[in-house]
């Protein structure tokens, strides 16, 4: 799906209108400075985990209820309450509690990467790139999360996380004293390599810790930064990469939906 985003001065309102967002940003005397071309929804693969996670609590809040019922049912067909009738009610409420608290972490957790990742999105709009991809798989396992498309050319992959940003005595990346999942760095070099092999170009990764306090690093050629520094980072990267006639073709190419 191809979508474009509609900006005026420093506000943002997005705008559908037969499956195109269109993004333009307006100066004071409504003049359009730049417009925005955008393949993909941020968050898709987070937002497919949200609403799974979702689904599961609202079916276990229904088994729930289904135990209730079934203690109330024998209620009013005298049915003689002793630990044999009981037992399948109450393992049925125990079992689906137990499925509703897991369910309920992961529909949080689920929640905070689709937060942060549209916070990065909308950061990235006001850079006025050429085009942005969001969600890429590229024939490469996982997602990209950002791919940033003229004049410079990088991927961003988002993590929240508060505090200060680092590595610890393994090189792992950490914020707030909290290891990151997975290796965030090594997943947006090999993004940014399969962006390059595409593109024929080289090609920039970034690791956006969303509220970090650290001020931007390198570390295995990936920069790492806070939500804040992206835009400055950004700018640091060779702006002659990709042509404004060549962005929406190459943008298209690298919007491969898996």
């Amino acid at each position: 799906m191809r979508e474009y985003a509609y900006y005026r001065v420093s506000s943002v309102f997005p705008c559908r209108f037969e499956g195109f967002r269109i993004c333009v940003r307006w100066s004071p005397g409504h003049s359009i400075q730049y417009m925005v071309e955008v393949l993909g929804v941020p968050a898709a693969y987070a937002r497919k985990l949200r609403n799974e996670a979702l689904l599961s609590c609202a079916g276990n809040v229904g088994l729930i209820g289904l135990s209730a019922a079934i203690v109330y049912v024998y209620y009013l067909f005298g049915v003689k309450f002793s630990v044999v009738s009981l037992t399948p009610p109450f393992v049925l409420f125990l079992y689906a509690s137990y499925m509703l608290s897991s369910a309920r972490v992961r529909y949080a957790k689920a929640n905070v990467g689709v937060r942060a990742e549209v916070r990065v999105s909308k950061t990235l709009v006001r850079c006025a790139p050429y085009a942005l991809v969001h969600g890429s798989t590229l024939g490469f396992r996982g997602d990209i999360d950002h791919i940033v498309v003229g004049p410079c050319l990088a991927t961003v992959e988002t993590k929240y996380g508060v505090g200060k940003v680092g590595l610890n005595a393994e090189n792992n990346l950490v914020c707030g004293g909290k290891i990151f999942k997975g290796d965030p760095i090594a997943q947006a070099s090999r993004a940014a390599d399969a962006v390059s092999k595409h593109a024929g170009v080289d090609c920039d990764a970034v690791v956006v810790v969303t509220d970090g306090t650290t001020p931007p690093f390198r570390h295995r050629g990936v920069t790492v930064c806070s939500l804040k520094d992206l835009v400055s980072v950004l700018s640091s990267f060779p702006n002659t990469r990709v042509s404004a006639d060549r962005a929406a073709r190459l943008a298209e190419s690298l919007y491969v939906s898996g």
